[in-house]
């Protein structure tokens, strides 16, 4: 906060407040907007300190009270100046496109210039009751797009899966992407196994997606490192024999079947594991392994097996 300022009315020079063309500019608009709403408080950045006195020459003139004033230091981007459009992204539209909750979006703004304690992940609120001017940083903040991305996770996590799904399609929707189509109780095991290891909506539909894709698309980086491999036909087609066998399709049962495969020495244990990993999703970056296959079901997980192979007959 800048305390008690008083400004000389001499040292400021006449200024424009509707222009030729008929419109007000600013200050003159503000000023109506602010009294018609009754606003009684406004906080605005240390940029507009300069408007201040011209606002309240204003308020003065057309017989009104004007409301207190706070200005606060600006928010800067990575290089210690002010944040904008050169920094990259500064809209609400932008990070509701990459999928930020509007929850995690108050949360990391909030501790961006408030002090609010040792908690860095809150509703925001449920801090409203504990909010005082006097608390706001006398600082400027630099904006982390990275801090932010860690908060939404957490708060991506924390959803009930109702919720989750509830978010996760209306951001579909907004996007333009197409919302899953299967059974409610698959979907959701999906976001519950994808989540874990994804920050953002957008993050949650790449690692999501191959779920709801009856085909696999194969990355270049699956086919070039493992796919390629000599031992990785027979890697394919003893997880084929192995897991057709399975009766139990539990995560635990999964799992011992995979380790029961990668102890056959065909390939290492971390090139069995990738194999089948692409094989079944297309990517090497996926939610847990184990989890993958139990929640893809015994159907789907042989079917890409074996058409995972017939690619690879293409290939050579």
């Amino acid at each position: 906060m800048k305390g008690n300022m008083e400004f000389q009315n001499s040292v400021i020079d006449d200024f424009v407040i509707v222009k030729s063309d008929g419109f007000p500019t600013y200050n003159f608009a503000v000023v109506i907007d602010d009294h018609l709403m009754k606003i009684t408080h406004v906080f605005r950045g240390e940029d507009h300190l300069s408007n201040t006195p011209k606002q309240i020459m204003i308020y003065n003139a057309l017989g009104w009270t004007p409301p207190e004033f706070m200005h606060i230091p600006l928010i800067l981007g990575s290089d210690r100046t002010p944040l904008s459009k050169r920094h990259g992204a500064t809209s609400v539209e932008f990070f509701r496109k990459r999928g930020i909750l509007s929850a995690a979006l108050m949360n990391y703004l909030a501790l961006l210039g408030w002090s609010v304690g040792e908690e860095e992940v809150f509703i925001i609120k449920e801090k409203l009751k504990d909010f005082n001017p006097s608390d706001i940083s006398n600082k400027g903040v630099v904006f982390d797009p990275q801090k932010l991305e860690w908060i939404n996770g957490k708060h991506l996590r924390s959803l009930d899966l109702e919720d989750l799904l509830n978010e996760f399609t209306q951001w579909l929707k907004h996007v333009g992407k197409p919302v899953p189509e299967q059974d409610k109780d698959y979907v959701l095991q999906v976001l519950k196994i994808c989540r874990e290891k994804v920050n953002t909506m957008e993050q949650l539909y790449e690692f999501s997606n191959p779920f709801f894709n009856d085909y696999v698309e194969y990355d270049q980086e699956y086919i070039d490192k493992y796919l390629k491999l000599e031992c990785s036909r027979e890697v394919l087609i003893k997880s084929i024999e192995v897991l057709n066998k399975l009766q139990d399709w539990s995560v635990d049962s999964v799992e011992t079947a995979i380790r029961k495969i990668a102890a056959m020495k065909i390939a290492s244990k971390g090139k069995t594991f990738q194999i089948i990993r692409g094989a079944v999703t297309g990517k090497l970056v996926t939610p847990g392994l184990f989890e993958t296959i139990a929640t893809l079901g015994k159907r789907n997980s042989l079917q890409r097996l074996s058409h995972t192979i017939e690619f690879l007959n293409k290939l050579r």
